[in-house]
């Protein structure tokens, strides 16, 4: 449980960053995460929260990346619809909306009920 242990501190400690906006320090301390723990069953969460660190720092190209790369490895993970609605909600921050809508459109559809879809739905996804 020591290693356990260490792991959740670790990612704790890089969410209290991301609460302080301490992008770049957030982002440091994901990536330490994600090579050290690279199968940790919060990894998924980790990616997002870096595309999340991404996206405050209007980082658009690397947290769509970021959303993307975490959708590839954790397809059914946690933060998929976050994931999917985060990548829309890029496009439109840099001005495509026909990409923006596709992926509202795509969280709606595989995620209805979710929170994701309520706020794609808000932010035009029809």
């Amino acid at each position: 449980p020591d290693g356990l242990a260490a792991e959740r501190e670790s990612y704790r400690a890089a969410l209290r960053l991301l609460k302080e906006r301490k992008w770049d320090e957030t982002v440091h301390a994901l990536s330490e995460f994600l090579v050290e723990h690279s199968a940790s069953p919060l990894a998924g969460n980790a990616m997002y929260w870096r595309g999340e660190a991404y996206y405050a720092q209007r980082r658009y190209d690397d947290a769509i990346a970021e959303f993307q790369s975490m959708l590839a490895r954790f397809p059914t993970g946690d933060k998929a619809a976050d994931s999917i609605l985060k990548v829309g909600l890029c496009h439109l921050r840099r001005g495509d909306q026909a990409q923006a809508k596709r992926f509202f459109k795509q969280v709606l559809d595989q995620y209805p009920s979710s929170d994701a879809a309520r706020i794609a739905s808000r932010e035009g996804a029809t």
